[in-house]
């Protein structure tokens, strides 16, 4: 009996600091779950003066008196790090004077903690946007050669993180959604593995989409032509619209996006190999073209402003070169065709399949038919980017599963934005065309 009692006063007596630790910790999600950031972060530095290190692994704590049970189910203990994210959220509303006074401190606590090796990839993920955010692109460009990527086998409590942000860095480096957890070391991402030296550049604002460096884009908007009939007013308007939905929800850094307004057929080469040159071995292309197209013997050809003729290769566009340009990097090309398609001599544009790589194609029409637009803002827009533009922003995502992404835009097409109207039914898109890429390949 005496041998229990002093088991129980020793027990007491190491369970009172670890008691201070837990309680402060907990008291730190609460106040988080009620929007109580400051105090938060005041509750998660406490905890960590009673217990300094975050840890990966589960807690063991004591119930009974001989009795272990792992803490919240195994969970890791992140005070370090949920105490800089609830910084993070304490700057949201804070002055610019309070931000800037507030971020080099959040810094600081983040680095320690990936020199300690206690951090994973939402520590990563947020000290990247911090350095964005205070504008230190040479101490971020430091820590990035320091460490490339992070270390994904770390867990990290989200317990309080936002959602949609949590979310954004599942998909950034493939981690399972509900516990942050890699799915399989190195196993391939669906549509391919991204390059090594990808970079995930984190969004500007919580929620929003982060922008991964291996992804590029071309954007042609031909308005004009000097072929009678064939231009396409709202082309320059629709590639303004796509070009900044892809950089705001569609994880496409601005850097990596080219646009090109009425160009010529050279124009548009020279542009498609300046931005190849670039491009890592093993990238994501997006192709968007609006303007006239036509095939032209077994060959399918996009029109420059400088094109006399849908019948002669002058002055257009061979959709072959253009995709070889890409396929010398190895690239994944995804190409959106918002074309009219007539039929000439029984063929139409996107006829042909250009072998020697990777990709998909989805035409904004059927074959033989016209195009639609529609007043938004003031503006015409063509209504398969209109579409397009509005399914990119519901999906937010930087790994857009390419034939889910297709079908969406053709229901949009066809019911219009309520979901239950019968939307713009004179013109229906086609469903992705894939050669070589799987349908859960993603752009």
């Amino acid at each position: 009996m005496r041998c229990l009692l002093v088991f129980a006063v020793l027990a007491s007596a190491a369970l009172a600091p670890a008691q201070r630790w837990l309680t402060s910790y907990e008291a730190g999600l609460n106040l988080a779950g009620s929007g109580n950031w400051k105090a938060s972060r005041d509750a998660f530095l406490q905890a960590v003066v009673s217990r300094p290190d975050d840890q990966s692994t589960p807690t063991e704590v004591f119930g009974a008196i001989t009795e272990k049970r792992s803490w919240r189910n195994g969970a890791p203990y992140s005070p370090n790090f949920l105490a800089a994210y609830a910084g993070y959220r304490v700057a949201e509303k804070a002055t610019e004077d309070e931000r800037k006074a507030l971020y080099p401190s959040l810094i600081s606590e983040l680095e320690t903690l990936h020199a300690k090796q206690q951090a994973g990839p939402y520590a990563y993920f947020l000290l990247l946007d911090l350095y964005g955010k205070a504008g230190d692109r040479s101490r971020r460009d430091a820590f990035i050669q320091r460490y490339p990527q992070p270390d994904l086998k770390w867990r990290e409590d989200t317990a309080p993180l936002d959602p949609a942000w949590v979310t954004t860095v599942n998909q950034s480096y493939n981690l399972s959604p509900n516990t942050g957890t890699v799915m399989t070391p190195g196993a391939p991402i669906p549509g391919g593995e991204m390059p090594p030296n990808t970079i995930v550049i984190p969004a500007t604002t919580l929620g929003g989409v982060a922008q991964i460096t291996t992804k590029f884009a071309l954007i042609v908007g031909n308005s004009e032509s000097m072929i009678p009939g064939a231009g396409v007013p709202f082309a320059a308007a629709d590639a303004q619209l796509l070009r900044e939905t892809l950089s705001t929800v569609g994880g496409y850094p601005e850097a990596n996006i080219e646009t090109v307004v009425n160009g010529t057929s050279r124009q548009v080469l020279a542009t498609a190999g300046a931005l190849a040159e670039r491009m890592p071995e093993g990238a994501t292309v997006l192709i968007y073209f609006t303007g006239s197209a036509a095939p032209i013997g077994d060959r399918d050809y996009l029109g420059g402003v400088d094109a006399e003729s849908l019948n002669l290769a002058t002055g257009m566009i061979s959709k072959a070169e253009l995709y070889r340009t890409f396929f010398a990097k190895s690239a994944n090309i995804f190409a959106f065709y918002q074309v009219a398609r007539p039929r000439i001599r029984g063929r139409y544009f996107g006829s042909e399949t250009v072998e020697g790589g990777s990709s998909v194609e989805m035409q904004a029409t059927t074959s033989g038919d016209g195009l639609l637009s529609v007043i938004r803002n003031g503006k015409p827009i063509g209504v398969f980017t209109d579409a397009f533009t509005n399914v990119l922003t519901e999906f937010r995502s930087n790994r857009i599963p390419i034939y889910d992404f297709g079908w969406q835009v053709f229901r949009r097409l066809r019911t219009g934005n309520t979901g239950n109207t019968g939307g713009s039914s004179q013109q229906t898109p086609t469903l992705p065309v894939f050669s070589r890429l799987a349908n859960d390949a993603r752009f």
